[in-house]
C-alpha cells in the first residue's frame, strides 16, 4: 500500500504522492526561529496557529540566543490577545532553539536572513527543511502596542503570501 493510501498501480502511486497544498501542510509541524523568542518568533508561530486554525498543523518558536522558560515580551502577549490569536489565559514561554528542534520540525523558517543564516551555520545537515519569511520580519520600532500590531500585520501579509490557508 502506498504511504499516502491508494491502490498498487503504477500510476495511482505516482499520484498518490502528489499530495494537495492542504494534505501537505497537514502532516507538518513548524517552528519560527528568532534571535530571543520575544517578539518576531512568538509572534509568527501565533498568527501562522490562527491562520491555519482549521488545518491540522502546527507552529512553534524558538530562540537562536533565547534563555528558555521566560516569558516573552508583555507588549507581543498583550497584541497578539487582543487580536484574539492568542487565548486570554495563555501564557507563552520562550524557548532555546538548538539541534533538537532542527530534528523535531518538518519545517524550520527564520524570522529574518541574518537568523537564517545562523540556524544553516549550526545545523547544516538540516538545511533543506530550512527556509526564511518571504522578508525580513523586523521588530516593533517603539514599545507601544501599536507598532506590536504593525508587526503582527506585517507577518499576517506575509504569511498569506508564502502558505495556502
Amino acid at each position: 500500500m502506498p504511504e499516502y493510501g491508494g491502490s498498487v498501480n503504477p500510476r495511482a502511486v505516482f499520484s498518490d504522492k502528489l499530495m494537495t497544498q492542504k494534505t501537505f501542510m497537514s502532516q507538518r509541524e513548524i517552528c519560527f526561529v528568532s534571535r530571543y523568542d520575544r517578539v518576531r518568533g512568538p509572534i509568527c508561530a501565533a498568527v501562522f496557529n490562527y491562520l491555519a486554525s482549521k488545518m491540522e498543523i502546527k507552529a512553534v518558536s524558538a530562540g537562536i540566543d533565547a534563555t528558555a522558560g521566560f516569558p516573552v515580551d508583555t507588549l507581543t502577549s498583550q497584541a497578539l490577545k487582543e487580536r484574539g490569536m492568542l487565548p486570554k489565559e495563555r501564557i507563552l514561554l520562550t524557548e532555546r532553539f538548538d539541534k533538537r528542534h532542527a530534528g523535531a520540525y518538518e519545517r524550520l523558517i527564520g524570522v529574518d536572513n541574518d537568523i537564517t543564516m545562523r540556524v544553516m551555520s549550526s545545523c547544516p545537515s538540516f538545511a533543506l527543511k530550512l527556509s526564511s519569511m518571504a522578508q525580513d520580519v523586523l521588530p516593533p520600532k517603539r514599545y507601544e502596542l501599536s507598532e506590536y500590531f504593525v508587526v503582527i500585520d506585517r507577518v499576517q501579509s506575509l504569511l498569506k503570501m508564502m502558505f495556502v490557508f
